[in-house]
């Protein structure tokens, strides 16, 4: 299962040697805690694997929470690009949520 806002790192339906089984696409900020697409992929314990592009489109605060709950339940929570976050890219997470 992966969870992605762009496509550049997914080519031919794998990611880092897994088999993508299914792909969720929702564009919105970490800031928002009111994606219903994520929030069915966190609540679905069918899902057992979960790709995200950036650390940051995740959850932009408590993603150590998010994994921490997902292991509890044998679920893995992956971060394909583990890159800082630019300032710009902040500010536009910020200036969605107002």
């Amino acid at each position: 299962m992966t969870y992605r806002t762009a496509f550049p790192w997914w080519k031919d339906g794998q990611i880092k040697g897994y088999q993508v089984t299914r792909t969720v696409k929702e564009f919105g900020s970490g800031l928002n805690d009111h994606r219903p697409k994520f929030l069915a992929l966190l609540t679905d314990q069918s899902i057992a694997h979960i790709v995200v592009e950036q650390k940051d489109r995740a959850t932009r605060f408590g993603f150590r929470y998010v994994e921490t709950f997902l292991q509890m339940q044998e679920r893995q929570l992956e971060v394909v690009h583990l890159a800082e976050t630019s300032r710009e890219d902040l500010l536009a997470d910020a200036n969605e949520c107002d």
